[in-house]
């Protein structure tokens, strides 16, 4: 499911067509089919991440924020 969801994060950001990972046309074939399994993941992940108390940000925690289209201007969580 993590490469799932890491295969579903790649297609957000630019140059994503020159991942080797989404060139696989048998991966992308089971992204497509697991579709609705990888988005359910997603809104749950999403809801985990709402409930997290406001923090210093990092580089690498904003990178996921935007990633999960969060806030970008929000530096507190």
């Amino acid at each position: 499911m993590t490469s799932a969801i890491d295969a579903e994060l790649i297609l957000e950001y630019e140059r994503s067509a020159e991942s080797g990972l989404l060139r696989d046309p048998t991966i992308r074939a089971w992204r497509d089919q697991s579709r609705q399994s990888i988005e359910d993941a997603l809104v749950r992940l999403r809801a985990e991440v709402a409930k997290l108390a406001p923090e210093p940000v990092s580089d690498i925690e904003r990178m996921l924020r935007r990633a999960f289209d969060a806030d970008e201007g929000d530096d507190r969580a």
